[in-house]
């Protein structure tokens, strides 16, 4: 992303952690300042490590993880889906990303906090993970405050 634009993406399916270490290190241009943000969640720690000993900005985000704002959120991927700043972002025209960021419900916590719906619980209803949607959301998430392009940023991530 550039802005609040989406410029660009790319998609890859059963391929090994090298193979996209490379490839998003590609994407990157190869350029140490650019930021990669990774799903470090499981296999992506593989990934993230990789892209370290290529000389990228590897950045690991665990959705499962703290958010930074704990009052609000019980975790980094709740944070990621309520903060995203729909209103300014422009977003592919792609149908099945429409779908799964349409489609992801959630709920509140014991505290009264918002909590997205488990993967889990979206792929026995659409029947695959929503991973367009949350490789989106990843690309814009900041750690922290919503990012509008009308206002001021309190904390402007990564």
């Amino acid at each position: 992303r550039r802005g609040f634009r989406t410029v660009a993406h790319r998609e890859y399916a059963k391929k090994d952690i090298p193979f996209i270490a490379d490839a998003a290190w590609d994407f990157a241009g190869r350029d140490s300042s650019v930021p990669i943000k990774v799903d470090d969640t499981g296999v992506g720690g593989g990934v993230t490590d990789s892209l370290r000993r290529l000389g990228a900005k590897a950045v690991p985000v665990n959705f499962g993880g703290a958010p930074k704002d704990k009052n609000k959120y019980d975790t980094a991927a709740d944070e990621m889906w309520f903060e995203f700043p729909i209103e300014d972002v422009s977003i592919p025209d792609d149908p099945d990303l429409m779908t799964e960021l349409s489609g992801r419900l959630y709920d509140y916590d014991k505290q009264g906090r918002r909590k997205v719906e488990s993967k889990k619980l979206f792929k026995e209803r659409f029947g695959k993970s929503p991973d367009k949607a949350d490789a989106l959301l990843l690309a814009y998430y900041t750690g922290y405050t919503r990012v509008s392009r009308v206002g001021s940023v309190r904390y402007s991530g990564f």
